[in-house]
């Protein structure tokens, strides 16, 4: 063991040359215990960098469900009744001549205020839109037409009139509406002829009436001439004057 005066000597040589010489001896001063701890144990391994926590993926849109038979029954409803023809609007302005022009109300078997002939080959029919009709017009199996007449209300004379049938008929130009009048030259005829193509169409002429046009000799007809094979159909027939 070295003593205290060879320790002193030690430390002062190596002062004046600048060098340091570690030494080691038995019974030598040990290193405080938190030095030799400091210098011995191991480097502490950099703790992991944290990685941002993965989102959760979005959830898909739930999946709406089914509808309830109620709900597709009314759905295919309402989609049936967008498919139905609507009856085109008789867009001519005046006043309307025609009573009972739609054929909503009837006597029995024949429409209200109209005549039939035969009696029997004007057929009340249902129409597609609420409540609404058609009147059936059936060929008359003889040489003679299948005619609906009513008499117009009110004077015509000196008057603009115009005629709108809307009707659907599978034959061409068997099926017309009829405006007449008498005026002192005879008997005056406006004929409106269906074309006849099997779908709805609307047919709408104008006539100016003579002023010498005799009071209540204004009167409207249907025809479904006698050359007919097929019914046809019509939802109305209008006259307003103006």
């Amino acid at each position: 063991m070295l003593s205290n005066a060879s320790w002193s000597k030690i430390v002062l040589s190596l002062a004046l040359t600048g060098s340091f010489v570690v030494v080691t001896a038995c019974g030598s001063p040990s290193l405080p215990a938190a030095d030799a701890a400091a210098k011995t144990a191991p480097a502490k391994d950099a703790a992991p960098a944290k990685t941002a926590d993965a989102k959760p993926a979005p959830k898909a849109a739930d999946a709406k469900p089914a509808p309830k038979v109620a709900d597709a029954k009314a759905a295919d409803k309402a989609g049936a009744d967008k498919a139905k023809p609507k009856p085109a609007a008789d867009e001519a302005k005046g006043d309307q001549l025609v009573a009972n022009f739609n054929f909503k109300d009837w006597d029995k078997e024949v429409p209200h205020r109209w005549i039939a002939a035969p009696a029997d080959k004007a057929i009340k029919t249902a129409g597609t839109g609420k409540d609404s009709v058609y009147v059936e017009l059936k060929p008359s199996g003889t040489d003679k037409p299948t005619t609906l007449r009513q008499h117009l209300s009110g004077n015509i004379a000196g008057k603009s009139v115009t005629v709108t049938l809307r009707v659907k008929a599978s034959e061409a130009k068997m099926l017309s509406a009829k405006l007449s009048y008498e005026t002192k030259a005879g008997p005056q005829t406006l004929v409106l002829d269906a074309e006849g193509h099997g779908a709805w169409e609307s047919v709408t002429k104008t006539v100016s009436i003579p002023a010498d046009a005799k009071p209540g000799s204004g009167a409207l007809a249907l025809v479904l001439r006698p050359g007919a094979k097929k019914s046809a159909l019509v939802d109305y027939v209008t006259a307003k004057a103006k």
